[in-house]
């Protein structure tokens, strides 16, 4: 209990700092973060959108949220509810340096809401965060495309590329 109500606390108190804005100087982006779960990193929708950012010359650091005790089977970062602490702040240094590093575009592929991964997104020091919501308002995103609850991840991922295709 202690740590849902502590990790929810850090998650508001970090969206509130953030200060930093998106470059629109910049003509390309070079570095992009994805944060996911691990039942949609599995997907072969998800596959093609990593492919796809990767045909553009992209350097992809991928974090997978994993909620069960299942072995991961990526050789990505990895992410669990064992790595917050009794308060919600995170012990991995792993996560830590994922969080602190400055990506152009920071995508969250997920159709549902997942506390953890809006733990990371507000943390974020990325330049622009992108994902869907269902909500009314998420603060933790820059960018928010609206999606119905557990809707394709194909949708959602085309159209993440779509809107970011002036940067490439």
């Amino acid at each position: 209990m202690f740590k849902k109500l502590g990790l929810k606390y850090r998650t508001r108190r970090a969206s509130k700092k953030r200060a930093d804005q998106i470059d629109y100087l910049s003509k390309s982006s070079k570095k992009v973060g994805v944060v996911t779960s691990n039942e949609i990193y599995k997907s072969s929708d998800f596959k093609v959108f990593i492919k796809s950012l990767t045909s553009k010359g992209m350097d992809t650091d991928i974090l997978v949220f994993n909620d069960t005790n299942q072995s991961p089977e990526s050789q990505n970062i990895q992410c669990s509810k064992q790595d917050y602490n009794w308060s919600g702040k995170i012990k991995s240094p792993v996560v830590n340096n994922f969080i602190k590093t400055p990506f152009d575009f920071l995508f969250s592929v997920n159709t549902s809401s997942i506390l953890h991964i809006e733990n990371i997104l507000a943390l974020s020091k990325a330049k622009c965060r992108i994902g869907a919501t269902t909500q009314e308002e998420n603060k933790y995103l820059d960018f928010i495309i609206k999606v119905k609850e557990n809707s394709s991840i194909d949708k959602l991922t085309t159209s993440m590329l779509h809107y970011t295709e002036i940067q490439y």
